[in-house]
């Protein structure tokens, strides 16, 4: 049971750097489907190679 309950507001900041994102099998990305500050849901397509 839940006694209490809290709504905010915020920001995501990630703790670590940047990653480098790579198409498999040396092929092209042709397609970068979000951009900086978007908000994403799980399983939502990012890029298109």
């Amino acid at each position: 049971m839940v006694d209490e309950v809290a709504v905010a507001t915020g920001e995501l900041i990630a703790s670590t750097q940047v990653r480098l994102v790579l198409a498999l099998g040396g092929g092209n990305i042709r397609a970068i489907k979000v951009k900086e500050g978007d908000r994403i849901v799980k399983g939502q397509v990012l890029m298109a190679g």
